[in-house]
């Protein structure tokens, strides 16, 4: 079978004993019966694709998870199937589900939720959609990842309980002692992000509310006692493509994220992206506020993608500088 130069997209969603799907082409929605999404592609031509999100058609049946509809054997069988028959199934990451349906004004509903992923990869073409991996068994490095970040919560939250000023907190004093040559290594623009300032006396200050995002950084590179946060299979701390993906969860499809996530992509980059684009609003209190997505021009997409990039090169600057300072370089 010759496959075609445009295929139609399918877009599914599950809910229970039941599944909704959106056409393209044409515009239109229907429901079939969950166990029917399994044999989906043989209602199509190679070349078309099938787009879900990945917590419902990614993931197997596992615990008391209810996002999870199929066994592991049934996927990959699925899998399998589309791959001999040219289709392509992609998957969307469903945190960012709610984001699409703000951007385009939509309430929640499955059928929205389609709507919502359907105009999402069209207007913002360079969003990663993720392939199905033949291998659904959890691999040690994220399992590792997953106890990392565990620690990482119990660690950030205890810190900001007390206000980073708890004598057992050994990381923090360190931090604090390490900012003065912090400021030298790093770009100019990574001092700029994470408000690294100098007093009149010599000595560094951080400005605004921005420790908590440097202590995040740091908190992958030592432990609570101020002891190097070491790899057991290594040995070693981590370095960056591994803090990133399995500590800081930066990918679409990281799930949950955790408290350092959060600290540095919720509180660090939204702010840092909001004051470099000037974009704050009065609410209807008459405070100024950061402008919701749902409010961004083309303009303030397209400088959004510019300065998230400049923030997340200053955190890998950050992290990278950390890391020497931690290994003794």
């Amino acid at each position: 079978m010759d496959k075609k130069e445009h295929g139609q997209s399918v877009f599914i969603d599950c809910g229970g004993r039941h599944c909704t799907l959106f056409w393209e082409s044409p515009h239109t929605f229907e429901e079939i019966p969950s166990k029917d999404i399994l044999t989906l592609q043989d209602r199509l031509s190679a070349g078309d694709s099938i787009v879900g999100e990945k917590c419902h058609f990614g993931d197997p049946m596992r615990g008391l998870s209810k996002a999870q509809y199929f066994e592991e054997e049934e996927l990959i069988e699925w899998y399998q199937d589309c791959k001999k028959k040219e289709i392509e199934l992609l998957f969307f990451s469903s945190t960012m589900t709610e984001k699409a349906r703000r951007i385009f004004g939509l309430p929640k509903s499955d059928r929205n939720d389609l709507m919502a992923i359907s105009r999402y990869i069209k207007k913002f073409t360079n969003y990663h959609l993720m392939k199905p991996r033949m291998d659904l068994t959890t691999p040690p490095v994220v399992e590792e990842g997953w106890e990392v970040k565990d620690e990482l919560n119990t660690m950030l939250n205890v810190a900001r309980l007390f206000d980073y000023e708890n004598p057992d907190d050994k990381a923090s004093q360190f931090l604090k002692e390490a900012l003065p040559e912090i400021a030298q290594r790093v770009k100019s623009n990574t001092k700029d992000v994470f408000g690294l300032a100098e007093k009149k006396d010599g000595s560094m200050k951080v400005t605004g509310l921005k420790f908590p995002q440097l202590y995040t950084v740091w908190s992958t590179l030592m432990n609570f006692d101020g002891t190097p946060r070491l790899r057991e299979p290594t040995g070693r701390p981590a370095g960056w493509k591994h803090v990133k993906q399995h500590y800081l969860g930066s990918s679409p499809h990281h799930g949950n994220g955790g408290v350092a996530r959060s600290n540095l992509n919720w509180h660090g980059m939204k702010n840092y992206i909001s004051r470099r684009q000037g974009n704050k609003v009065l609410n209807k209190k008459g405070n100024k506020v950061v402008k919701k997505i749902e409010d961004f021009t083309d303009h303030d997409w397209q400088t959004f993608a510019i300065h998230r990039k400049e923030y997340r090169d200053a955190v890998r600057d950050m992290f990278q500088v950390m890391r020497k300072m931690v290994v003794g370089i």
